[in-house]
């Protein structure tokens, strides 16, 4: 059972109403389309979102009548320009790298490459300009499409019209920290749809929360982004997402609702092939904290619940993981014969590893022989060893436990032969060397012994 002092919200796997919805618009998306879900993205609260479309379409108002005070004759270039050096005149007021959202825009002036560049598309859509995003590895603009070619639109400065051949633009851009990716450089350059630029809100969020450890928001701003536009950088987001609060849960030994929260996702996203490793991980984890947890009967559940879940192999693996504990339980509740022919059944049946089946012979011989030592001496558990079958009495660890006990007992004689020669009975003492000798015959302690009575004379 999980402590209440671990519970928290759990993220919202179902998208905001709007994100659906949005999916199906086709673009380019009508400048009211683009406000809303802009204004979505950035996580306004839904009943203010009129109050800031109120506050958009009166911005936009002004720049029409800015607008209709210039010549009648401007070509779209002139248009597009007119436009960014507006915006950073009357909106556009200070760079702030993290700054995506758009009701914060509105509000302070501040932004960012997303949203300068998704304030642009907007303003543009009432200007009939073709305009798309570009994005780059940590950076985003526009595109212009004109029909003598396309024209980059860099946001962050009023200087931003083709930025490539304008040192304004240079000297403006450089506060930014970024570098200019130009045209001709396409394999750094992807194309974004109005969707897909609007979804880089989102990603902006989620990267904020992300770099404060606050994985469980991020979840929902990821399945909105999928929603919204299901391309493979939002899949990526979403693998991310749903990772990365699993691993929150299981840092905290949550195991169980780690993986309940992955499998859900993988069935209600088509993920489950993809998140086996991770499903078999957290289930791994799970098993073993009952185990640990001495809870077989539980762990038999969980283990069952698994099953037509992981792949075949993992689902062994931990069927294994479930057998040696149930059969170190057996074996340690059992007498030393029992246990004994229960683990060579295990090994028979290829149920444990080499090296489970040697640490287990090793301990159930050992305990069996430190019995034997106290119950019927040190030469009783030394021959009880030197007896087993050859394959066991080989191994090192056993084999050095026999040499142990070999040298209790030598050491044993030896203080016995000591004591009867200290009190002069040497015939006793003799008696002692001799009838050990004849049992260990070449132990040096007690040869070296029998040469000291021999050179005495005794």
């Amino acid at each position: 059972m999980v402590s209440t002092l671990y519970l928290q919200a759990q993220p919202q796997l179902q998208p905001l109403s709007l994100y659906p919805q949005a999916a199906l618009w086709e673009e380019p998306l009508s400048t009211q389309q683009l406000m809303e879900l802009s204004f979505y993205a950035s996580g306004v609260e839904e009943q203010q979102i009129p109050l800031y479309i109120q506050k958009m379409e009166e911005q936009l108002l002004l720049f029409s009548q800015y607008m209709d005070e210039q010549p009648s004759d401007l070509d779209l270039y002139d248009q597009a320009e007119l436009l960014l050096q507006w915006l950073h005149e009357h909106i556009l007021t200070r760079y702030i790298e993290i700054q995506t959202r758009m009701d914060v825009l509105l509000d302070q002036g501040s932004y960012n490459c997303v949203s300068s560049a998704v304030l642009y598309m907007i303003f543009a859509s009432q200007l009939d300009l073709q305009v798309q995003g570009v994005e780059t590895q940590d950076h985003a603009f526009c595109v212009l499409t004109l029909p003598q070619g396309n024209v980059d639109i860099e946001t962050t400065t009023p200087y931003g019209i083709d930025p490539g051949s304008r040192k304004e633009f240079t000297d403006a851009f450089s506060h930014t920290g970024y570098n200019y990716v130009p045209p001709g450089n396409y394999r750094d350059r992807t194309i974004n749809n109005q969707k897909q630029m609007i979804s880089l809100i989102l990603q902006n969020r989620m990267a904020s929360l992300q770099r404060h450890n606050d994985h469980e928001p991020v979840v929902n701003l990821a399945v909105n982004r999928w929603v919204l536009y299901p391309d493979s950088k939002a899949l990526a987001d979403l693998h991310s997402a749903f990772g990365n609060w699993a691993a929150w849960l299981n840092g905290r030994q949550r195991y169980q609702e780690a993986f309940d929260f992955i499998l859900q996702v993988s069935r209600e996203f088509d993920l489950l092939s993809d998140n086996q490793n991770r499903l078999y991980q957290l289930a791994h984890n799970r098993l073993a904290q009952e185990l640990q947890d001495s809870d077989l009967q539980a762990a038999r559940f969980f283990l069952d619940s698994t099953n037509g879940v992981l792949l075949p192999q993992d689902q062994q693996s931990l069927e294994d993981l479930y057998f040696q504990e149930d059969l170190k339980r057996s074996m340690e509740s059992s007498s030393y014969s029992q246990a004994l022919e229960l683990l060579h059944q295990a090994w028979q049946n290829q149920r444990i590893t080499q090296p489970i089946y040697t640490r287990w012979l090793y301990y159930l011989h050992q305990n069996q022989a430190v019995l034997l030592s106290q119950q019927e001496g040190w030469y009783q558990a030394w021959q009880f060893l030197t007896n087993l079958p050859e394959e066991e009495a080989s191994l090192p660890l056993l084999k050095n436990t026999a040499r142990q006990m070999q040298d209790n007992w030598a050491a044993e004689q030896h203080n016995s032969f000591a004591q009867a020669f200290q009190h002069e009975d040497y015939s006793t003492a003799r008696t002692i060397l001799e009838a050990a000798l004849l049992l260990d015959p070449l132990n040096t302690m007690l040869l070296r012994d029998l040469r000291q009575m021999d050179h005495g004379g005794f």
